[in-house]
């Protein structure tokens, strides 16, 4: 049984609307997905990926914005 919002045969991947690495082991490995925002009435995206930068090795990037929104975090 996955926790910390983990899933996969040995909890290997971030749940759906999550990101992150869970193989460090932490409970905060595995982050909410804001898409742009954490409130789901300004939430336009079901998931995202870590995708780090040289200002931010924990930044994300979401997936799937909804119709009608764009950019990295569905912010436009």
């Amino acid at each position: 049984m996955c926790t910390d919002n983990t899933e996969g045969d040995n909890c290997e991947v971030c749940k759906r609307s999550y990101y992150g690495d869970p193989t460090h082991g932490t409970p905060e490995d595995c982050k909410p997905c804001a898409c742009p925002l954490l409130e789901p009435s300004n939430n336009f995206a079901t998931t995202c990926a870590l995708s780090p930068k040289f200002d931010d090795p924990d930044g994300f990037i979401c997936l799937d914005c909804q119709d009608g929104y764009t950019g990295e975090r569905c912010e436009r």
